[in-house]
């Protein structure tokens, strides 16, 4: 009979468990709630460091952008003052030629 062979082998590995008088006992420690309050507490700790480190290489490089923005903005006030300059020269260059003030 073909049932009674899968029989056997059902009852064969359920008497090796049941055989097994030795119980050993593996007990898993889980973390205490303290230990994990820490661990938590020492993450954050990490975490806020490097939000810092951030943050200060933010500020920095903000710092360094402006102030090459404020020497940009000198630099583009001395240029539109030169182009102010030269412009009223030329006109009043032209308006001399106009006048016959200049000899060619």
């Amino acid at each position: 009979m073909v049932s009674s062979g899968g029989d056997e082998e059902v009852d064969a590995v359920l008497s090796d468990v049941e055989e097994g008088d030795d119980l050993v006992l593996i007990l898993i420690k889980s973390p205490s709630t303290e230990d994990v309050l820490v661990e938590r507490f020492r993450e954050l700790l990490a975490e806020l460091d490097q939000e810092r480190q951030v943050r200060k290489a933010a500020e920095s490089t903000k710092s360094e952008l402006q102030v090459s923005f404020n020497k940009l903005k000198a630099l583009a006030y001395k240029a539109i003052k030169k182009r102010d300059v030269w412009g009223r020269q030329r006109d009043k260059a032209l308006r001399e030629k106009k006048e016959g003030r200049i000899w060619s």
